[in-house]
């Protein structure tokens, strides 16, 4: 990335930024909340959740902000009328199929989708699809997986290539069809739960914390993970 300086416009401020700057990162940095699923800083794109639409200025029609790279005089708005009528849009595909068991979630209280719906309020439901059903299994004795809850960010699947090299869980089958899960049997990894740690709703979840407590019950502490040699 460039080290030049330039300036572009977020809702009626300028603001100098490093030129190729992702733009939902800079919108972030600013105090501009740009809502995202599927995108995650040092990740590669996905562009697939399309909740960080934005309108930039020139522009025929509402732009993804994660896949934007900022550039001199752009005028950008994450705010308005529309950008809000299709981010619910968006939102609403996603819980068309999404089961309604936030009251039994493990990530309840922390999902992603839970607290962008609860920030938006009511949102208006004019599908009648089925609801997701699919048993709950374990890709391995750490990662616990419900995969009625998935909602295809790939973030999973991207931390464990990019992040471990390992490559251990992955995207199977198409269009509707498609989950998260491994080659075949159990995990072949090294249990870092990385993928856990990423998933923003209840699919892959920490088996061994599951059904203990709610997070609103826990207490925050630093710590290290004793799991393996790593030390993280």
């Amino acid at each position: 990335m460039s080290t030049e300086s330039i300036k572009i416009t977020i809702n009626g401020t300028d603001y100098q930024v490093e030129k190729g700057a992702r733009l939902i990162d800079v919108c972030r940095t600013n105090g501009h909340s740009v809502p995202s699923f599927c995108y995650y800083s040092d990740l590669a794109l996905q562009a697939s959740c399309r909740t960080c639409l934005v309108r930039i200025e020139k522009m025929p029609k509402l732009q993804t902000s994660c896949t934007i790279t900022c550039t001199d005089g752009m005028v950008v708005t994450t705010e308005s009328d529309e950008i809000e009528k299709a981010r619910r849009g968006m939102v609403e595909f996603l819980l068309a199929n999404h089961p309604l068991d936030c009251p039994v979630c493990d990530r309840g209280g922390e999902c992603e989708l839970q607290e962008m719906v609860f920030d938006w309020g009511g949102l208006e439901e004019r599908f009648r699809e089925r609801k997701n059903y699919a048993p709950e299994k374990y890709l391995s004795p750490v990662v616990a997986n419900d995969p009625q809850r998935c909602i295809l960010c790939k973030r999973c699947t991207r931390v464990c290539d990019e992040w471990m090299g390992e490559d251990a869980i992955e995207a199977g089958g198409r269009g509707v069809n498609t989950v998260i899960g491994t080659y075949g049997g159990w995990l072949n990894c090294s249990q870092c739960g990385n993928c856990i740690e990423v998933c923003p709703t209840g699919t892959l979840l920490d088996a061994t914390y599951r059904h203990q407590a709610r997070p609103w019950e826990l207490s925050q502490t630093i710590t290290t993970c004793t799991f393996c040699s790593d030390g993280c």
